[in-house]
């Protein structure tokens, strides 16, 4: 009964920092934009936003792609990382010449972060990985400080775990998913198809541009207009169904940081959807 008890209270104090931690990792939403990046057909800066999904503990950080003038780019990215396998060393901050970059590790033995990279608002593919690199930003004394106050912020508000990490199996990360019209180069995948508790993907907005659901993306704009919320950068809309029910649509709002409740009670064509599935989508301006 001892043990029950003991174990309870080290989940309760998890949660607890995990909650505390929310706050830490909204503070790096007004970084700079980092330094500008090689794309096709125009440059692009990032601009990081970082959310926390409190019923699925994940964190998950959007990594906006844009123009000098602020226009965002066919090619986004979004990193979702599970929060217990995060620590109190993840986190750091280097110099490395003249610049600045955030590193991200976890304490696991999978390759537990999933990088989602989309291709005109749809998956294009996943990638999993044990590290992620933030940046690069020119290096300054002022920034530089910032940084790790920000970072040294999370750090305390994040269990507490020995200095000797895990070592991950596989550095260089393995994929789950490759869309058809993405070039491959010794790609490999990973034997475990699924993306985060247990939960499959499955494209939300398939090859040929058409939707699964228009539904749910008319639901999910018609919520942030009543919320007075615009679409000034693509927004990750995550639906999960399960046993053939919709459970969740997590909207990563990167203009406010509150939940937004979606009314999915009427939408009903995944039915057969069986198997835990996840579905992925950018919503812009232009669906």
């Amino acid at each position: 009964m001892k043990f029950f008890s003991t174990l309870l209270n080290v989940l309760l104090l998890f949660n607890l920092e995990y909650g505390c931690a929310q706050s830490a990792f909204y503070s790096l939403d007004d970084m700079p934009n980092t330094i500008e990046v090689n794309a096709p057909e125009f440059n692009t800066e990032k601009k990081y936003s970082f959310r926390v999904d409190t019923i699925k503990n994940k964190l998950y950080i959007e990594d906006i792609r844009l123009s000098a003038e602020g226009k965002s780019h066919f090619y986004q990215w979004l990193y979702e990382i599970p929060l217990n396998h995060l620590n109190s060393s993840s986190f750091k901050v280097s110099k490395i010449d003249n610049e600045i970059k955030i590193s991200i590790t976890t304490v696991s033995q999978v390759n537990s972060i999933n990088i989602y990279m989309f291709q005109d608002s749809k998956v294009s593919s996943i990638m999993t990985n044990s590290a992620l690199i933030l940046g690069n930003w020119i290096y300054s004394d002022a920034l530089f400080k910032d940084l790790e106050r920000k970072v040294n912020k999370i750090a305390t508000e994040l269990p507490y775990v020995d200095k000797i990490q895990i070592k991950t199996k596989n550095k260089s990360g393995t994929f789950k998913f490759v869309a058809n019209n993405v070039t491959q180069r010794n790609v490999k995948f990973s034997d475990d198809i699924t993306i985060g508790n247990g939960y499959n993907f499955k494209k939300f907005i398939l090859e040929n541009n058409s939707n699964v659901s228009n539904k749910i993306m008319l639901q999910v704009k018609k919520t942030l207009k009543n919320e007075g919320i615009e679409i000034k950068y693509p927004i990750p809309v995550i639906v999960y169904v399960s046993e053939g029910e919709v459970e969740k649509v997590y909207i990563m709002n990167n203009e406010s940081k509150k939940y937004l409740n979606v009314d999915i009670s009427k939408i009903r064509q995944f039915k057969k959807v069986k198997e835990p599935t996840k579905y992925l989508f950018l919503l812009d301006n232009n669906l």
